[in-house]
């Protein structure tokens, strides 16, 4: 039954995308009073504006984007592999949305989504807009450090901390709180809110009290960043070489009906990018500039990293060297220890990217790595190859069930396009995922990546 009502959805979802497509090519909204057909279409359902606007911007991609609408009535793709497209779509500069428009790059994102999650695809998709247009990325990074602040303000109730920071140095708090709150205890009482707070007057507390702690005093970064061959040699290249700033191509660009669409679905909360004047160039817009093409840098959860921050962390960071075979495995570093940590852990991780178990999605940061074949039982080395990456309750079940695993390497790319023209940056590029099947000791099925739905 609930089968049959998610394909009811989905069919529902496509007719509507038509349906809204007309209605936008007629005009026939425009005698109603209202602003757009975004502000008609929210007074017409009562779910408000943004709730228009996504609607809207998921109907412009799925009537421009004829796979993708097969791939939902096909039920091969949900209406959240929609909605991360039409969001990429709604904001894409000019050099993504002329990827986007290629039927080519079409088929590879329809493809990429029958693979992955909502939640994966979402971070497998940033990971394309950074290898076509990684100058782009680039500038919302230093935006985002343009609009850095926080407050602390101390009140007769209490100090009041408030700011806003860029997304890597949030994320790099957020890691630090994790860490210093760890698992609160079964008589833990705290909300997560006050363990948050407590962990940040403990990481502070931390700096205070350490012995190597003066004024000015910073350690090196302890964050991972994952980095092909390919996207490595064309970054330090870059950084020898060093570059001229030149000025920025005019990004400016003639209206189409579907930006007419795109336009009129955009909200507050997803602004269209403004116009761009021709402007000089900052030396990390030419270092991105140089990276056009290649695998994008990206931490050891898979999300994209600006070009500015690799290169920052590179200044000053322990190197590992991780080698992958022709299937992007990484191969065993030759150590012998029961625990994986350090490069062993980094190199598991940088192959599986989170929890190995279909449909789990847990970031690696929460996660533990298994021996394949046990460590006391099987006589299984610590090895990267006898590495699989799980979260706590997935490794308990691992465990509970006595379960084996096979891993099964990366889907080949799609083949390259045989014409002589250009054509965007393969969507694939920059990602090789891993599968794994687990069966019980009889042998049944009891999760796989390899088939849908698990």
């Amino acid at each position: 039954m609930l089968a049959r009502i998610d394909e009811a959805v989905a069919a529902l979802t496509a007719a509507k995308a038509h349906l809204l497509h007309a209605e936008q090519a007629a005009g026939t909204w425009q005698g109603h009073g209202d602003r757009d057909l975004a502000a008609w279409r929210s007074r017409g359902t009562r779910a408000g504006a943004g709730a228009a606007g996504a609607e809207l911007r998921g109907a412009l991609v799925l009537t421009s984007m004829p796979a993708l609408e097969d791939a939902l009535l096909a039920r091969e793709l949900s209406t959240t592999h929609v909605e991360v497209l039409s969001r990429v779509a709604a904001r894409a500069t000019p050099a993504v949305a002329a990827a986007l428009a290629e039927p080519a790059t079409q088929r590879e994102l329809v493809a990429l989504g029958r693979q992955l999650d909502g939640r994966e695809y979402a971070k497998a998709v940033d990971r394309f807009v950074a290898q076509t247009d990684p100058v782009s990325v680039e500038r919302e990074h230093a935006a985002q450090r343009e609009r850095r602040h926080l407050f602390v303000t101390d009140l007769p109730s209490g100090t009041r901390v408030q700011g806003m920071l860029d997304a890597r140095a949030g994320h790099r708090l957020r890691l630090a709180l994790e860490a210093a709150a760890g698992r609160p205890a079964q008589d833990d009482e705290r909300s997560t809110e006050q363990r948050r707070a407590d962990a940040l007057v403990a990481l502070a507390e931390h700096a205070l009290t350490a012995p190597e702690t003066v004024a000015g005093a910073a350690s090196r970064p302890h964050v991972s960043v994952v980095l092909r061959e390919q996207t490595f040699h064309a970054l330090t290249r870059a950084l020898r070489e060093g570059a001229t700033p030149q000025p920025a191509p005019d990004e400016r660009r003639a209206t189409t009906p579907a930006d007419e669409l795109a336009q009129a679905s955009r909200d507050d909360a997803t602004p269209a990018p403004a116009p761009v004047e021709r402007r000089t160039t900052t030396p990390a817009e030419e270092l991105a500039a140089a990276l056009v093409g290649v695998p994008a840098a990206t931490d050891e959860d898979g999300t994209t990293l600006p070009v500015s921050e690799v290169a920052r962390i590179l200044c000053d960071c322990a190197l590992t060297r991780v080698v992958v075979d022709a299937e992007s495995r990484p191969v065993d570093v030759g150590r012998t220890q029961r625990l994986y940590s350090g490069h062993l852990r980094r190199a598991v991780v940088a192959r599986d990217g989170g929890c190995g178990w279909s449909g789990c999605g847990s970031p690696a940061r929460w996660c533990e790595i298994h021996h394949i074949r046990w460590w006391d039982r099987d006589r299984g080395v610590t090895s990267v190859e006898n590495g699989i990456t799980l979260c706590s309750y997935h490794h308990h079940v691992v465990h509970e069930r006595d379960l084996s695993i096979v891993r099964h390497p990366p889907a080949p790319p799609p083949p390259q396009s045989s014409r002589g023209s250009a054509r965007a940056p393969s969507v694939t590029g920059s990602v090789a995922t891993v599968t794994y099947t687990f069966r019980t000791r009889g042998g049944e099925v009891v999760r796989s990546g390899r088939i849908p739905g698990g």
